[in-house]
């Protein structure tokens, strides 16, 4: 893994490339978000203007699949010099990983979280999103853009204010996202009770997009290793017809992380 820092770049022990632009301003840490986003299929632009005009500052933590087929023309410089031009001037740290695909798009945002962790910066909610498809779902454009809209202006500030004004919120996500159906998976059993959230995997917000709390994240992932986690996870595109996987299953626990410490999960209307 390589960061970066204005021109200088440093090795790291993982393998993977990291890429960290400079602030664009001083703010209100409190009130700076901390976005995790990652990355299969390309279409850099379009995820750099979604993010533009929300009025409220954030971090972005952006993940790269580096052995993906539609990532192969981009280079680091390319993709910051994007997003620094088209993400708008409340883009405040922009750090960039190239990884392989390990674990999906969870596996991608537990190796943000660890950038996250080891960052000084921003202390409010998270948004986690990545570039979703679903191409087994009858109407795959309709659901993408339920789940990615909680990524829009309108929406993020309704959702700001109702952090600020409910602390008790622990997850804010599109309505009619939220799964409410208890599991039996063993695998997921087993893994909910080795990283104590056990009895506590009642609901989660399918596609593992939404926006949280910092708190029960930071608190857990700094007991539990995301790195760690992470290297338990399938390579590439595993799917879960024929059988549990440890992906999918840290797909339901992620919400489990925030509502084991008592947060509630609050669908809006986009």
């Amino acid at each position: 893994m390589y960061y970066y820092s204005g021109p200088m770049y440093m090795a790291t022990s993982e393998g993977n490339r990291v890429l960290l632009l400079p602030k664009n301003k001083q703010v209100d840490k409190g009130k700076q978000a901390s976005v995790f986003f990652h990355n299969y299929y390309g279409d850099h632009a379009r995820w750099a203007e979604m993010l533009r005009g929300w009025r409220n500052p954030f971090d972005l933590y952006y993940n790269i699949v580096e052995n993906s087929l539609y990532n192969q023309e981009i280079s680091a410089a390319g993709v910051s010099r994007l997003f620094r031009e088209k993400a708008g001037e409340d883009l405040q740290d922009f750090h960039l990983r190239f990884s392989p695909n390990l674990g999906k798009d969870i596996g991608g945002k537990l190796l943000l979280l660890d950038s996250w962790l080891k960052n000084t910066g921003a202390e409010g909610p998270l948004l986690f999103l990545h570039d979703k498809r679903s191409p087994q779902k009858p109407d795959p454009g309709t659901w993408s853009r339920k789940l990615l809209g909680i990524g829009e202006p309108e929406f993020v500030l309704r959702a700001l204010a109702m952090f600020r004004a409910n602390p008790g919120i622990g997850i804010i996500t599109a309505a009619g996202t939220v799964m409410r159906n208890g599991s039996s998976n063993p695998l997921l059993q087993q893994l909910s009770e080795r990283y104590g959230l056990n009895g506590r995997v009642t609901e989660f917000v399918a596609g593992t997009m939404f926006w949280c709390s910092a708190r029960p994240v930071r608190d857990f992932f700094t007991r539990y290793s995301p790195l760690e986690i992470r290297a338990t996870m399938e390579q590439g595109n595993v799917m879960d017809e024929e059988g549990e996987t440890v992906t999918h299953s840290w797909e339901r626990l992620l919400s489990a992380v925030v509502t084991a410490s008592g947060g509630s999960i609050t669908e809006l209307e986009l």
